[in-house]
């Protein structure tokens, strides 16, 4: 627990450094996640949750991303029970903002934790590659009309490879 707890702390700190150096976009919003379970019999099950986001820009291309998301399921991972599964991810992004759209790509890399009612807490090497559009509504807020992220974790020595689509409201700084 310590080491998840000092990883965010790392990350906030490199992420709040970038949003004081220029410009920032903060972005939260709803999330579906696939998530291959990795158990036998067991392929995939679907769940519910939410996505945060702070994008510290470097440039006007490049930004560093530093990303929390929250999945709650009453079957999580294939295991039966009530459980919740966090991802701390952090990494960089390439953007490209036209007149209405930006679209960005992202390599995100971090711990991933999976906890429930009567399992184990366990954490995980995560990583996530994917991108997405933003849609300008004005100077300061636009709507992301779609991430899509793979998600590769490895919980209970087997590879999970899933799917992570995530939609919301950015705010630009």
């Amino acid at each position: 627990m310590r080491k998840v707890g000092l990883f965010v702390l790392v990350v906030l700190a490199l992420s709040l450094g970038c949003v004081a150096a220029d410009k920032a976009e903060v972005f939260g919003g709803y999330s579906y996640f696939r998530a291959h379970t990795g158990t036998a019999g067991i392929s995939s099950v679907n769940t519910n949750g939410w996505d945060a986001a702070v994008t510290g820009k470097l440039n006007r291309f490049l930004g560093v991303t530093a990303e929390v998301n929250g999945e709650s399921s009453d079957n999580i991972l294939g295991s039966g029970v009530s459980g919740s599964l966090r991802n701390f991810l952090f990494g960089p992004t390439v953007s490209f903002r036209a007149q209405k759209l930006t679209p960005f790509a992202h390599a995100l890399f971090g711990v991933s934790r999976l906890s429930g009612d009567t399992i184990s807490t366990d954490n995980s090497f995560a990583m996530a590659y994917g991108g997405g559009v933003d849609m300008k509504i004005n100077k300061m807020l636009a709507v992301r009309l779609g991430q899509i992220d793979w998600v590769r974790t490895q919980f209970n020595d087997a590879t999970q490879n899933n799917l992570r689509y995530s939609t919301g409201i950015v705010v630009r700084f």
